[in-house]
C-alpha cells in the first residue's frame, strides 16, 4: 500500500502495525480515522467494485482473507475484545450490510407471507420512519414445528433490510448450550453495533440461551439487549417457546408462529421441488386433491425433500438396468416420464407426517395466548357490525330472560383458549383432528 504524505512531510503507512508508521500526532489521527472507516465497510460484496482487475479464485480469496484479518484487528482494538473471540464471532456473519436490499429470498419460502408482513410492519417501516411508526421492535421470535422455514425466514429478513446477519449457534459461537460464555455474548452485541449498517443477530434453537432457570445469564442479556434500537434486531427461532424465560420473552416484542403449510403452500412446494429436478408433474384435479389431503400434516422440509424425492425416484428406478445399475448417460431427467399419482402413493407408504397433532395444537394454543397476529384487528372490526343483529332474534322469542344468561357466557378466562380458537388461526387454516 502506497504511503500517505502530509503537509509536514510525514510518511504514514496505512497498516495496523505501529512500528512501521511515523509522523506527527495530527497526521496519525487522520490516517487512523480513514483506516477505521475503510475497515468497517469492508465486505466481499464490494470486492468487484474495489478490485475489478482481480479474477475469481486465489487472488480474490487472498484479498478477502487479508481484509477479514484487518477487520478483526480493528474491531479487537476498538472494542477491547480478544482477537480470537472477534474472529470466532465474525465466522457467523453470513451477509454484510451495503450489498443492497434483496426481497427475493422471501419468494423461495412457501407459506410465510404473514412473517414478511409482520416484519415489514414492526421493523422495516419503523426503522425508516420512527417518527411515524414509533420505535422498531427489538426482537422477533419465530416458533413452530421443525422444518417449517424459521431459519430461512431469518435470512430473508437480513437480506430485505440490507443488514449484517449473524447466524449464531450457541454451541459453536458462544461456548456451549448449558453454560454459554457471557464474555462472548457481550462481544457479539458489541461487534453487531460496531459494524456499519444495521445488524440482525439470529439465534437458532434459542431456548438453550434464553431458557428458564439461568437467572445470571438472563440478567446479563437484559442488560446488553436494549429495546427499540434502530440498527439492531434479535431474531430467535425455537420449537419450544414455552421454555423461554419470561424476562427474555418480553424482549421478543413480536412472536410469530410458522406452522405447517396449508394446501396452497403444499402445492407450491411440490411444484417447485419437482421443477428444480427438471421433472414434470402429471396430476389432475382429483389427483391433486388426494396428494394434498394425504400431506396435510407434513412440514415444508419433509414434504419437499424425502416425500417428493421418493416420488421422483420411482421413474428413475424404472430406467435402471436389470442388475440395478444406474441409468445410461443418454437418459436425462427431463426425458423421464412425469411424476404421477401412483408415484406419490408409493412415497406416502414410506414416509408419514412428522411430529404429532398434539404438539402442533399445543404450539397453536401458545400462539393464541402470546403470538402476534396482525389480522386479529380487522377480524374483530368485521364482527362488530354483526353484533347488533343478534339481539333481534332473542327479542322475537317469548321468554326474553333466557337470552340474558346467554350473553354472560363470554366471560371465559382469556389465557385458556378453546382448541377451536387455536386451530382456526388466520395464518394456518389447516384443521387438525
Amino acid at each position: 500500500m502506497a504511503p500517505l504524505r502530509c503537509q509536514h512531510a510525514c510518511t504514514l503507512w496505512s497498516v495496523g502495525n505501529n512500528d512501521v508508521r511515523s509522523g506527527c500526532d495530527s497526521c496519525v489521527a487522520v490516517v487512523e480515522r480513514e483506516k477505521e472507516q475503510l475497515l468497517l465497510h469492508l465486505h466481499p460484496d464490494k470486492l468487484a467494485q474495489r478490485y475489478p482487475h482481480l479474477p475469481e479464485g486465489p487472488p480474490r480469496e487472498r484479498v478477502e482473507t487479508a481484509e477479514r484479518r484487518l477487520l478483526s484487528w480493528q474491531l479487537a482494538k476498538n472494542l477491547g475484545i480478544d482477537i480470537d473471540v472477534v474472529r470466532l464471532i465474525l465466522t457467523a456473519v453470513t451477509r454484510r450490510a451495503g450489498a443492497g436490499s434483496d426481497a427475493s429470498q422471501w419468494d423461495i419460502i412457501a407459506g410465510v407471507d404473514h412473517v414478511r408482513d409482520v416484519f415489514n410492519k414492526r421493523y422495516i417501516k419503523p426503522s425508516k420512519r420512527p417518527d411515524m411508526y414509533g420505535a422498531p421492535s427489538s426482537g422477533i421470535l419465530l416458533f413452530g414445528p421443525p422444518g417449517t422455514g424459521k431459519t430461512m425466514s431469518a435470512n430473508a429478513m437480513g437480506a430485505e433490510s440490507d443488514a449484517n446477519v449473524f447466524a449464531i449457534s450457541v454451541v459453536d459461537h458462544l461456548g456451549g448450550g448449558n453454560s454459554p460464555d457471557k464474555g462472548r455474548i457481550t462481544a457479539l452485541f458489541k461487534i453487531a453495533r460496531e459494524l456499519s449498517g444495521p445488524s440482525i443477530i439470529s439465534f437458532d434453537e434459542c431456548c438453550s440461551l434464553f431458557k428458564k432457570g439461568a437467572d445470571a445469564r438472563i440478567n446479563h442479556l437484559n442488560a446488553i439487549w436494549q429495546r427499540g434500537e434502530k440498527n439492531l434486531l434479535v431474531v430467535g427461532a425455537t420449537n419450544n417457546p414455552e421454555k423461554i424465560d419470561p424476562a427474555c420473552l418480553s424482549r421478543f416484542e413480536v412472536k410469530v408462529l410458522i406452522g405447517l403449510p396449508n394446501r396452497d403452500a403444499r402445492k407450491l412446494i411440490i411444484e417447485r421441488r419437482v421443477a428444480a429436478r427438471e421433472r414434470q408433474l402429471s396430476l389432475d384435479d382429483e389427483a391433486w386433491r388426494r396428494v394434498l389431503d394425504a400431506s396435510e400434516h407434513f412440514s415444508a422440509f419433509n414434504l419437499g425433500t424425502p416425500l417428493c424425492n421418493e416420488a421422483m425416484l420411482v421413474a428413475v428406478e424404472e430406467c435402471e438396468g436389470a442388475d440395478g445399475s444406474v441409468p445410461p448417460d443418454d437418459v436425462v431427467p427431463a426425458a423421464l416420464r412425469p411424476v404421477n399419482d401412483a408415484d406419490f402413493e408409493c412415497a406416502f407408504k414410506k414416509f408419514g407426517p412428522d411430529g404429532s397433532n398434539q404438539e402442533y395444537v399445543a404450539l397453536q394454543q401458545w400462539d393464541a395466548v402470546y403470538g402476534t397476529s396482525p389480522q386479529q384487528a380487522p377480524q374483530q372490526q368485521a364482527q362488530q357490525p354483526q353484533q347488533p343483529q343478534q339481539p333481534q332474534q332473542p327479542q322475537a322469542q317469548p321468554p326474553p330472560p333466557q337470552a340474558q344468561p346467554q350473553q354472560q357466557q363470554p366471560s371465559a378466562p382469556p389465557f385458556q383458549p378453546p382448541p377451536q380458537v387455536s386451530i382456526s388461526s388466520p395464518y394456518h387454516p389447516t384443521t387438525l383432528p
